[in-house]
């Protein structure tokens, strides 16, 4: 499950946001916005939906360099 610090990459459900593809973002908040589940990340300029999201072991992120 994907909560805060969880280290994640895009997946295949939406295509928008191409641009973030193949990078390992760290997960810094998370909230609802209208019955969508998002996701803040330290890569990203705003949110994103959770599910659009796959969770990663790993290195990538900046989450743990604070």
């Amino acid at each position: 499950m994907i909560g805060v610090g969880s280290r994640v990459v895009l997946n295949d459900r939406y295509r928008d946001r191409r641009e973030y593809c193949g990078i390992v973002m760290t997960v810094t908040r998370l909230a609802s916005i209208g019955s969508c589940e998002v996701a803040y990340t330290d890569a990203m300029p705003g949110p994103y939906a959770v599910d659009g999201f796959d969770e990663v072991d790993g290195e990538g992120g900046d989450a743990d360099d604070e």
